[in-house]
């Protein structure tokens, strides 16, 4: 990991500021200039400097990653106070750093990944206290990682989504209730070997319970969109995609409104109602300037 430069640190701890303001006490976040809640660092000009990353606010609690001379990247709350902005666990003991990424507010708890040392990249749950703070499965038996493709983890109906490889099925979508035991494989995708724009599940999207997502066929150049009840026989594929001009549908900027998913395919904005039928071309976006994909995003989120 590459050290920030003291202008990124300085931006890294005004974030923290911000972010802390929300668990802040109308007192605190009002009547007078933003201070910091806490520095974690001792020395902010040095290579040792806390790196903070993936604020979630969990029940009124913020967590997010950071870095110190002592523990190295590791999970952090705070409740907004200065003796509330703590270390959670030190997930990989001493300086090594379990980087913990993808933190995800789910059933009161924090869903996230990170590297204890020993069993690499896996999905875990913390409830904000140390012993509370535990490896939820380890997916693929030894220090290999699991999960290493996956932005998000996401929630819908109740359910994690993310994507896994356990070393014998390749990267597929994986299901959790926040215990070992509710966290499976929910279904095995027969995706081709995967080629340079990666062709497992991705675009991971919640619309109202349903999970959304994509896979590339590497033979036809095509997409598919598909949903997902939480359930194997409820992921089922939608509909699929006319081939882009590269090696997919180049789909993208999937995006919830209402009951309806909104997406791109290459350069035609799209909608779907989780029917194939549904799930239909909009409009050609090719020669209409007002119609630009940051046009969309800020319509649309």
């Amino acid at each position: 990991m590459s050290t920030p430069t003291w202008r990124g640190r300085l931006g890294l701890m005004g974030l923290l500021v911000v972010a802390l303001l929300g668990a802040a006490t109308p007192a605190q976040a009002t009547g007078g200039p933003a201070v910091p809640v806490k520095i974690v660092a001792p020395q902010p000009y040095q290579p040792g400097f806390s790196i903070m990353s993936g604020f979630m606010d969990v029940n009124g609690t913020i967590f997010f990653a950071a870095q110190d001379d002592t523990h190295g990247e590791e999970l952090w709350k705070s409740d907004g106070t200065t003796a509330g902005t703590v270390l959670v666990k030190d997930i990989q003991p001493g300086a090594g750093s379990s980087s913990p990424s993808q933190l995800t507010s789910f059933n009161g708890k924090l869903l996230f990944s990170a590297d204890d040392g020993s069993h690499g990249q896996e999905l875990w749950v913390s409830d904000g206290t140390a012993a509370g703070t535990l490896l939820v499965k380890d997916i693929l038996i030894g220090v290999a990682s699991a999960i290493t493709s996956t932005p998000t983890i996401v929630v819908s109906g109740g359910r994690a989504f993310f994507v896994a490889d356990d070393g014998s099925h390749g990267r597929q979508l994986w299901v959790s209730d926040g215990t070992p035991v509710g966290t499976q494989l929910l279904k095995t995708i027969n995706i081709p070997t995967p080629g340079p724009f990666g062709y497992w599940p991705t675009n991971l999207t919640n619309v109202s319970g349903t999970l959304f997502f994509t896979t590339s066929d590497q033979g036809s150049s095509s997409d598919t969109l598909w949903k997902s009840d939480g359930t194997t026989a409820g992921t089922v594929a939608v509909k699929v995609l006319p081939p882009g001009f590269f090696e997919s549908s180049m789909v993208q900027h999937l995006t919830a409104v209402g009951q309806k998913l909104f997406f791109i395919v290459w350069v035609d904005l799209w909608v779907s109602d989780g029917t194939s039928a549904g799930t239909i071309k909009l409009m050609d976006r090719i020669g209409d300037s007002a119609f630009t994909s940051t046009a969309f995003d800020g319509a649309f989120i």
